[in-house]
C-alpha cells in the first residue's frame, strides 16, 4: 500500500508510530521537498508483537517545509517465509480483525510559523557546523 500527501504547513516530526497486522513486513516513510530533493526518513521492519513509538533525539527530528510530500509504503509478506502468517494460500483482505491486514503511520508532529521554521532550521545547520568541524 502506498499513501502520499502535501504539508501545507512548516512542521518537525518528533515521533512515528506504526501499525500493521500478521502479514506486515515493513513500513518506509519518504518524502519530496518542494525544491525537487528525495529523502529516505525511516524504514520500520515490521513485528506484530511490538507496537512501538519511536522518538527522535532533538538533532535528528525531520523538519519538513511547507509544500513537502509526505510518502507511506507499507510493505506484506504473505509467503510461507514469514512466521506468523498461518496460510500463505488463504485470501486476505483489508480489516480491523488481526488476521486482515491494513497500515498505519502515526507521524507526531509540531507546525511552525514560518519565522520559527527558519529559526529551527538555522539552530539545526549551525549545530551541524560544530560537528562537522
Amino acid at each position: 500500500f502506498r499513501s502520499a500527501f502535501r504539508l501545507e504547513g512548516n512542521a518537525q516530526v518528533h515521533a512515528i508510530r506504526g501499525h500493521m497486522h500478521l502479514l506486515g513486513a515493513y513500513i518506509v516513510l519518504e518524502v519530496v521537498y518542494p525544491d525537487g530533493r528525495y529523502e529516505l526518513i525511516n524504514k520500520l521492519n515490521w513485528d506484530q508483537r511490538w507496537h512501538t513509538a519511536f522518538l527522535y533525539e532533538d538533532d535528528a527530528r525531520p523538519l519538513l517545509p511547507r509544500g513537502t510530500t509526505v510518502i507511506i509504503t507499507s510493505v506484506f509478506d504473505n509467503t510461507e517465509n514469514n512466521a506468523a502468517n498461518t496460510d500463505p494460500d488463504q485470501w486476505i483482505t483489508g480489516g480491523s480483525r488481526t488476521v486482515d491486514e491494513m497500515f498505519r503511520l502515526r507521524l507526531g508532529m509540531t507546525f511552525y510559523d514560518d519565522a520559527d521554521f527558519a529559526r529551527l532550521v538555522a539552530e539545526r545547520a549551525s549545530r551541524q557546523h560544530i560537528f562537522k568541524t
